[in-house]
Order: structure tokens, then sequence, then C-alpha cells
């Protein structure tokens, strides 16, 4: 029946979801750039849309407690609020006592990461590896799609505005870096 079909479809589904939640990897570019923040002694976070249990198997499989705090990993099922919602972004703000103007986050989706950082007065990298249309009205403060852009547009950008420098220099940068972004390259 229909119904058989779809379940062994489902079951495919989920075991090789599961083989390959396991069997990710940093790219190398991505981990050149948490090193590079790390060494700098810039607060690193993960905030991420999704439910623990998944998101914690990633970030396991990832290695990434080499650069971030547990404290420093804020996934929606724990906040209650998804991005693009405001309380979201409120949220991560009143858990690391940031304010929204010392805050830079790399976000791969439009809808999700630029929308909502930028409405919630964020300083917004829009990565856009899967080279969408990028709209007229752009609210990122900077696009780029190749991962290893991301640096250079960040040092260009701070050095255009110096009054970021004393937050990009100092412990209130905050790079947020959101776990899909990883994992589109892994």
């Amino acid at each position: 029946t229909d119904f058989k079909k779809f379940d062994d479809l489902h079951y495919e589904f989920e075991k090789k979801y599961r083989y390959y939640q396991r069997h990710i990897t940093v790219p190398k570019e991505m981990e050149k750039l948490l090193c590079y923040h790390g060494d700098k002694g810039h607060r690193l976070v993960i905030f991420s849309n999704g439910n623990v249990k998944n998101q914690g198997a990633k970030i396991e499989a990832l290695g990434m407690d080499r650069w971030f705090k547990v404290e420093n990993i804020i996934i929606s099922e724990v906040t209650g609020y998804h991005k693009p919602s405001l309380e979201a972004f409120r949220y991560v703000e009143k858990h690391l006592q940031l304010n929204p103007e010392d805050i830079w986050y790399i976000g791969d989706t439009y809808e999700a990461d630029v929308f909502g950082g930028k409405r919630a007065g964020w300083n917004v990298i829009w990565y856009n590896h899967r080279r969408r249309e990028v709209p007229e009205d752009n609210l990122a403060d900077i696009t780029v799609n190749i991962f290893k852009n991301v640096t250079a547009a960040e040092k260009t950008r701070i050095k255009a505005q110096p009054h970021k420098a004393a937050s990009f220099n100092y412990f209130l940068y905050l790079l947020i870096l959101q776990i899909t972004a990883m994992l589109a390259q892994g």
C-alpha cells in the first residue's frame, strides 16, 4: 500500500539522516575562522533554531566544544522562541548581557537570520552559500557567499566604521555562527 511505501521511505530517510549527522566535519575555512576568533579572545556563540537532541548531536559530531562554551550554545527549543522572532534575539542579548549594537551575527538564512537580526538591531553578515538572489533592499550589512571571505569582510567593514572597532577588538565582540552554515559545507 501507499502507507507502507511512505513508511519505508521515511525509515530510509531517517536512517541516512542519523548516519550523516554523525559523520559531518567542520570545513577548513570555518575552522580557520573559529581559530582566528578564538585566538583573539572573541566570544563565540552558536544561536540555532531546532531541538536540543538534533542540534546537540551535530555540535558533538563537529567537536564544537573546541571553540564554544556550553553556556554560549543557544538552541531555540530551550529559549521557547524561534528565529526570526524578535523574542529569540532578545533572549540571546539578555542571556549574554550584550547590547544589540555590539553584536556581529553570521547567518545563512535570509528570513530567519538577516531579517530577524536586523530587526533586533544587530550587525549582520549574510553567508549566502546557497547563492540565493540578493533582495534589492538587502538588509544585511555584509553579504558573502564563500566562507573564506567572511573574515576579510569583517575587517573591511570594521575599518570603514571606526566607531565599531571597540566591539570588534575587545571582549564585547560577539560572533554568532549558525550550525546550519557549518553543515552546508560539511
